[in-house]
């Protein structure tokens, strides 16, 4: 990847750090390192010079040769401040050129007291003035060492020029010195030997620091990396959810309608095989998208009122004719000291219970499969529930139970080509469930059955604190057709836009709503549908989301906004095989007020139609 001066960077992923790159960065933050170090410590130099001349000791030296060495130090330090003040401007034009002169200037700093103070020893001899100059000789040594230590040419030099010709000088300039040259010599080479471990253990430290950023730059590559393909594995999943539910859609839908007219024995055989399979691939689908939902992050949970008895009565209800079909009891019920009207996830508990009860059925060949609600705990403004789904299935043997809520498993291999599935549904559940702060436990005996059991927390609705659960509480009532007629029969002369660009689905939608005792106006476009809508009045519009030309969130958008011209409001229904969360958000702020996914359930489209044409329904304020 490329590098700076001062740290790692790197413009896409494959690129790793070359030994010439490293050694570039080291050498680089060796350089600023230096100019910091050396900042603080340069104007020691003026300052030593200034002391010594004031000394008494000192007074004695000839005036011009202070005054020069004084000026030269002096002026040598300006210098120095100025190139290590200005080390980002400077050296960012020409790094070489700053290496050679922060190389040069100290030297010459070094040189120029060097000179001194032979100059003084030749002078004063050795002296108490010439140890009053040796002392602070070795304490600027001393500094040198963890100052220069960054650049160890540098330091090297520096000691070797200061120390050095002093100590050559007390050899040779009077026989009675040489001791104390030789001290000196040896005090250069402790110096020598320490800067060299100090610039050892700061290479060291660099090196270690800059391994580390490498590290952690590479790990945010590989982390985007990730990111990128998560999200590009999302994508890749919304798209395929919209391609293979769209011909579902239309091979669910027609399937549905022709068991509904006169066939033949052999032929409904043959078409509810069909419609078996179709329901299958179904499920296969939804497992698939809601785990990649779950992995990417897409699931948030959400907080709505609902009334868990008719929760349940729904929920069983849903899946029924499956039941019956199998030739097994199905039954629901909810234990009468279990608060009716609850705070949660409403949603997501439907898709967990669907799971438990869709598997208790499939895993059924004979008996029966119970939903049972019980109280747990209960505080003052919230409970936990019990639920089991329970049923007299073929059971899982002991030591394979802990497997069941693993991805992509199954007990037996042969059950999936039995009873079908992918092995996704039991651990997208388990992971739903404690999401919502609960879990999931099995108690199941091979050949006689197996309870799945969920333990979840939720809010207790505080306008229904105070509310008594009548004696029919106690048990979870079943649906009729009846209900469901009468809902059917209210959406007679109600005039329906349909907006679809697939032929087939138009046909199916078309159909189902023609049988619901609606009008239907059909569109295959956004433009189509703005351009219908706008010419004729409709009681609600079905807008399919993804079409060629004018998309439905764009349509819906349009219609919102000349609704806030010419006053009115029609209700929006999405159609979409887009089942992502994010993708919901984006119809609902598009003006749309609710989605039916793709395939469409009847029941489901039931439901959405008869909740927006309704009189409670109140349109919001544009």
């Amino acid at each position: 990847m490329p590098l700076a001066a001062d740290g790692v960077h790197g413009d896409g992923p494959g690129r790793h750090t070359s030994a010439a790159e490293i050694r570039d960065i080291l050498a680089s933050r060796a350089d600023r390192d230096l100019s910091r170090r050396s900042r603080r410590v340069v104007i020691v130099w003026p300052l030593v010079v200034l002391a010594l001349l004031i000394s008494p000791n000192l007074r004695e030296i000839p005036l011009k040769f202070s005054v020069s060495f004084m000026g030269l130090m002096i002026l040598q330090s300006i210098i120095r401040m100025w190139m290590l003040s200005n080390f980002e401007r400077f050296y960012a034009s020409n790094r070489r050129v700053w290496r050679i002169m922060a190389l040069i200037a100290p030297n010459i700093n070094a040189a120029i007291w060097s000179f001194g103070l032979v100059a003084a020893l030749s002078y004063y001899g050795v002296n108490t003035t010439f140890f009053i100059l040796l002392l602070p000789t070795a304490s600027i040594a001393t500094v040198a060492t963890v100052s220069l230590s960054p650049s160890l040419k540098l330091f090297n030099s520096f000691i070797t020029i200061m120390l050095v010709p002093v100590s050559v000088a007390l050899i040779i300039s009077d026989p009675a010195t040489p001791v104390l040259g030789f001290v000196l010599g040896i005090y250069w080479l402790l110096v020598m030997g320490i800067g060299t471990s100090l610039h050892r253990e700061y290479r060291q430290a660099q090196a270690n620091s800059l391994s580390l950023e490498i590290r952690a730059r590479e790990l945010q590559i590989a982390h985007k990396m990730a990111a990128d393909a998560n999200q590009a594995k999302t994508q890749f999943m919304t798209n395929m959810s919209h391609e293979i539910r769209t011909p579902l859609n239309g091979i669910l839908g027609l399937t549905g309608l022709l068991l509904d007219s006169e066939l033949s024995s052999q032929q409904r055989e043959y078409l509810g095989d069909v419609n078996t399979c179709g329901a299958a691939l179904l499920d296969i689908i939804n497992e698939i998208l809601d785990f990649s939902k779950i992995e990417s992050g897409e699931i948030e949970i959400s907080t709505d009122d609902f009334s868990i008895r008719q929760f349940v009565d729904k929920l069983v209800e849903s899946i029924r004719s499956r039941a019956e079909k199998r030739g097994i009891e199905l039954t629901g019920q909810v234990n009468i000291d279990v608060p009716d009207m609850l705070q949660g996830d409403s949603r997501r508990l439907w898709q967990i219970l669907l799971n438990l009860l869709q598997n208790g059925v499939k895993f059924t060949e004979s008996g029966e499969v119970t939903l049972a609600v019980s109280l747990l705990s209960r505080g003052m403004d919230s409970v936990e529930l019990k639920i089991d789904v329970i049923d007299t299935g073929i059971g899982i043997h002991s030591d394979e139970q802990e497997r069941i809520f693993q991805v992509f498993d199954q007990v037996d291999s042969s059950l999936r080509r039995r009873f079908g599935g992918v092995g996704l549904g039991l651990s997208v559940a388990n992971k739903l469930a404690r999401m919502m702060g609960g879990n999931i436990s099995l108690i199941s005996e091979l050949g006689k059955g197996s309870t799945f059991t969920l333990l979840l927390p939720f809010a207790i609705n505080e306008s229904w604190l105070d509310a008594k659960p009548d004696s029919s509480e106690g048990m979870v009532t079943k649906t009729g057709m009846r209900g469901t007629e009468r809902q059917i029969n209210r959406l007679n002369g109600t005039r329906v836009l349909l907006v679809e660009d697939d032929l087939i689905n138009q046909k199916l939608a078309r159909r189902l709503l023609e049988k619901m005792g609606a009008e239907v106006t059909s569109a295959l476009n956004g433009l189509e549908g703005v351009q219908a809508w706008e010419n004729e009045e409709f009681d609600l519009v079905l807008m399919d989301v993804q079409m060629p030309g004018m998309d439905g969130c764009k349509a819906s958008q349009i219609i919102r906004n000349l609704e806030m011209k010419r006053g009115g409001y029609t209700p929006i229904v999405a159609i979409t095989a887009h089942v992502i969360e994010r993708d919901r958000e984006e119809f609902l702020s598009a003006g749309m007020d609710d989605y039916i996914a793709k395939p469409i359930i009847k029941a489901e489209l039931y439901r959405v139609l008869n909740k927006l044409l309704s009189s409670d329904f109140r349109a919001p304020t544009l």
